[in-house]
């Protein structure tokens, strides 16, 4: 019984005490949070650790709230001041650690250590006989073992291929397989200071592995019309000669430049164009190309039996006997038939007898194009007289001549004449007719020969007047400023048309700015300063045929608040760049804090 008030009794004391025991327990012990302190040397942060290539300045940041800050260099104090948080500490090749010490207000300290390594001053070598190479592989060399951590960079017209590690050696390699602009370069991995190459911060050379090539281009290789050329060359080009032959002359360039090849009026020349030089690297280039430019038309020969006909001339034959068309290039050809006026489609020349049995003088025009498009026109007039028959005293041609001869002979000294028309429509129009009259009379050697011959064009065709838009410009979206062509389309030569007036929005122009393109159509260039254009032109031909021209053009209006997407943008792009600022100055805030 004692035993237990004697528990008791401990018990009641214990109670209070551990009570008092808990009113007297100190606050909780607060976990320090080190102070902000960076170190910075050449933009980049330093940790523990500084590769340094030359001598150079650590900038320390710290925060506001501290006690005292403290520096040691090598052991040795370094006295500083500290400006809006922030201070200086110059650093050599020769100094080895780095000691700053922080006390807070709660009179914590911190301490950071940085150790320095010097960088060894390495140099490279790269042999290279001359900055254009075939060479494919190049070594680079080191005076010694390179110990720190450097990295080769290859670039190959600016992008970077190559990335090649070099420390713990005293050379390196590498190889090339594009051509191009090369450039070495050499750095420090942990500061990004530069290793010098052939005593250069980089070294640039140039190489190929590819044959030199060269072009020569045109829209085609036969024409009938001028040929403009264009060449293509390797690059690094050290010297070029571009030869020109046209089988008369040779011309020679040394540039390559674009040339214009040009026809001859009646002629097929072929040029042969060489082009040979050689490159920087060495090598030798050359290429060459033919061109022919055939503006000769084709040629015919029409034969009746062994006869050759004459175009102009009247062709009489005795009997039918088979035509044949001979010309000298491929041709294809077309055939038209008049007979007194009329005409008729004939498949080839030997339908003629066919078609006309008696003695009508009949004309023949043949049409052929060679394949490059120049078109020969010739014209026959044919008439056939057969031979008389033996109880036939006289034929009629004898006949004609007699009487012909006769009325010669008379003391009225009359000449007696036969007179054919011929009558076809211009190859390419059938509006314009021509006339070709011919006068036949008997030589003092009783034959019967071409006196005489006129051509008469009866023109229908008014004269084509066009608008066009000058060069970059589009006549369906015309804008102030663009360029317009009034144009007299240069339709058949006989015609002769030409402008007899141009008025543009009320105002005469002035005909002696008439100009004349190469397909020799007449035309005046004048520039659309109003929204709103009136064109009223009039033009003649020597057939007194009148065309009377009327065109409105109007300017290609904006669409409503087409302004809007631009200011749309714009705004984008600003708030944008507002929001890079802002962006960058809390980076730099919380980098500064940090």
């Amino acid at each position: 019984m004692k035993k237990i008030l004697c528990l008791l009794f401990c018990l009641g004391l214990g109670m209070p005490m551990s009570v008092l025991a808990q009113e007297d327990k100190p606050p909780p012990v607060e976990v320090k949070e080190e102070p902000v302190l960076s170190v910075w040397c050449n933009q980049r942060e330093v940790l523990d650790h500084l590769d340094l290539y030359d001598e150079s300045v650590l900038e320390v940041y710290v925060e506001e709230d501290v006690q005292s800050v403290s520096v040691w260099i090598d052991e040795n104090p370094y006295l500083f001041e500290i400006v809006d948080g922030t201070f200086e500490i110059p650093v050599g090749l020769d100094n080895q650690k780095i000691q700053i010490e922080v006390i807070n207000v709660l009179e914590e300290t911190f301490t950071k250590e940085i150790r320095v390594h010097a960088l060894s001053n390495l140099e490279a070598q790269l042999q290279l006989e001359k900055t254009y190479t075939l060479k494919d592989t190049h070594q680079i060399e080191f005076g010694s073992v390179c110990l720190d951590k450097v990295q080769a960079k290859i670039y190959v017209n600016d992008e970077l291929t190559q990335t090649i590690d070099c420390q713990g050696k005293k050379q390196v390699s590498f190889t090339l397989s594009r051509s191009g602009k090369i450039q070495v370069k050499l750095e420090y991995l942990d500061c990004k200071e530069p290793v010098l190459i052939n005593g250069s911060e980089s070294l640039m050379f140039f190489f190929s592995c590819e044959q030199p090539k060269i072009q020569i281009l045109s829209q085609t290789t036969i024409s009938n019309q001028d040929i403009p050329i264009q060449f293509i060359g390797p690059d690094f080009i050290e010297r070029v000669e571009v030869r020109v032959d046209d089988g008369q002359s040779v011309h020679t360039y040394t540039t390559l430049e674009d040339l214009t090849l040009l026809k001859r009026e009646g002629e097929a020349v072929t040029y042969r164009i060489t082009v040979n030089g050689n490159d920087l690297f060495g090598r030798f280039f050359s290429h060459d190309q033919l061109v022919t430019i055939d503006a000769k038309k084709p040629y015919l020969t029409v034969l009746h039996g062994d006869q050759i006909l004459h175009p102009g001339t009247l062709n009489i034959f005795s009997q039918h006997s088979g035509l044949n068309m001979v010309w000298d290039e491929p041709t294809s050809t077309k055939i038209f038939a008049w007979v007194q006026g009329k005409q008729i489609e004939i498949e080839n020349l030997n339908s003629l007898w066919t078609s006309w049995p008696d003695l009508s003088v009949f004309s023949v025009l043949i049409q052929g194009q060679d394949p490059v498009g120049n078109v020969s026109n010739y014209t026959f007039d044919l008439q056939v007289i057969p031979p008389v028959l033996p109880t036939t005293p006289k034929t009629p041609i004898q006949d004609t001549m007699e009487e012909l001869k006769s009325e010669k002979q008379s003391d009225e000294k009359e000449e007696t004449e036969i007179e054919t028309v011929n009558t076809s429509w211009i190859p390419g129009n059938i509006q314009d007719i021509q006339k070709v009259r011919r006068t036949w009379k008997i030589n003092d050697s009783q034959q019967v020969i071409l006196e005489k011959q006129e051509k008469e064009i009866e023109d229908h065709t008014r004269p084509l007047i066009q608008v066009r838009a000058g060069k970059d410009c589009d006549l369906a979206k015309l804008q102030l400023h663009d360029r317009v062509l009034i144009t007299l389309v240069n339709t058949q030569s006989y015609s002769q048309d030409r402008f007899v007036e141009i008025v543009i929005n009320g105002k005469k122009a002035d005909l002696d700015l008439l100009k004349k393109d190469v397909l020799g159509n007449e035309f005046l260039e004048f520039v659309i300063e109003d929204p709103t254009t009136t064109i009223e032109a009039k033009a003649i031909d020597n057939s007194d045929n009148i065309t009377i021209f009327y065109k409105t053009l109007k300017v290609m209006e904006e669409r409503p608040f087409s302004w809007l997407p631009i200011i749309g943008i714009g705004t984008i792009v600003l708030i944008g760049a507002v929001v890079v600022i802002i962006l960058r100055k809390h980076d730099k805030n919380q980098d500064f804090e940090g």
